[in-house]
């Protein structure tokens, strides 16, 4: 289960926060996940958490919307 998902069922204000901080750290790297990865140390190979990354293509994407 993605943080995100696991924080909105514990402590909505936590969710909040969190998404806050993630929607900052995405326009920081231009809203490019694959850059925030890399910068990270992460590959698609190495990707402990495949939802967490779809998780944050779309929090870029509507970002970007």
């Amino acid at each position: 289960m993605p943080i995100a998902q696991n924080k909105l069922q514990e402590n909505i204000a936590e969710y909040i926060l969190y998404v806050w901080q993630m929607q900052d750290l995405l326009r920081s790297v231009s809203l490019d996940v694959d850059v925030l990865y890399q910068k990270l140390g992460l590959t698609d190979a190495n990707d402990p958490n495949r939802e967490e990354r779809n998780w944050l293509k779309n929090l870029a994407e509507r970002i970007e919307s």
